[in-house]
């Protein structure tokens, strides 16, 4: 029998809800309010009505061996909303939205680890921060150390593998992508468009929150990333695009990147695009 740990709930209205699906379904779980950790392990989430795996505005979530499957709309993997030290593990999602999600809705967001994870992206981005970066209209809102390690990404069909989109005006920084290997990079977007390797972005959007202020990326280490196949068989494009002066993508460096067998050694062969508001933009 599956054992579903839940130490750490905040709210008791959550811990009977879960209660009363995990006993209806026959699984063995423990709660403990005091701990105030969630644990969760070896469980399959499979078509859920929106979002699969979400965690809002929540502390030390450790997820492990969980399966997601979706192929709704709106079928998001993982996503977490305003959220500090949460651990995902041993993973997998095949899903018809964004995979991997990081937001702000009611506060900043820091700590989140994906480690050890297969994803298959039928819609959307695979490794997505954002669109939503201030949706609760945050002082000072962050999103920081953000780690995304040893990531398979067995199909992308439709958007970048890696973005990072703050469409408010927060500060999005000290993030890491390392050891991320993408067996077929498919990338179609929308009648042609979106459809980057990597794409950071400081821009409105349809889910912008914040519409006349913007903010800024900072120190983004993309390490160890590798691609096997693409669709054309060529190297896929990507972009940075800032917003002006004082909201500027900056210090982002690409090291170790190999696409198609080839190892890049420059913005140029990489195909990567970028405006007059990123500096620090560097491949090794």
């Amino acid at each position: 029998m599956t054992t579903i740990k839940v130490p750490d709930m905040m709210c008791e209205n959550c811990v009977k809800r879960i209660t009363n699906a995990l006993t209806a379904a026959e699984l063995t779980f423990q709660v403990n309010l005091a701990a105030k950790n969630v644990t969760i392990d070896g469980i399959i989430v499979a078509n859920s009505n929106c979002w699969n795996v979400n965690s809002y505005s929540s502390k030390h979530v450790e997820i492990n061996n969980v399966k997601v499957i979706s192929g709704r709309q709106n079928g998001d993997g993982f996503t977490f909303q305003s959220c500090t030290d949460h651990t995902v593990t041993n993973s997998f999602a095949r899903t018809w939205d964004d995979s991997l999600v990081i937001k702000n809705y009611s506060g900043s967001t820091k700590g989140i680890t994906f480690r050890n994870m297969q994803v298959w992206t039928d819609l959307a981005q695979s490794m997505e921060i954002g669109y939503e970066t201030d949706k609760g209209w945050t002082l000072d809102p962050e999103i920081s150390d953000v780690l995304f390690e040893n990531i398979t990404v067995l199909y992308n069909f439709h958007k970048p593998v890696i973005s990072i989109h703050n469409s408010d005006d927060a500060y999005v920084h000290a993030i890491v992508y390392r050891n991320i290997v993408v067996e077929n990079a498919f990338m179609q977007g929308d009648n042609g468009n979106n459809k980057e390797l990597i794409e950071m972005t400081l821009q409105n959007s349809a889910w912008s929150t914040v519409k006349d202020e913007f903010g800024s990326i900072d120190d983004v280490l993309i390490e160890g990333l590798t691609v096997l196949r693409t669709l054309d068989g060529k190297v896929p494009a990507s972009r940075l695009s800032g917003y002006g002066e004082d909201n500027r993508i900056t210090n982002v460096t690409l090291r170790n990147v190999t696409i198609l067998g080839e190892k890049m050694t420059n913005l140029k062969q990489m195909k990567l695009r970028y405006d007059d508001y990123c500096e620090g933009i560097v491949v090794e």
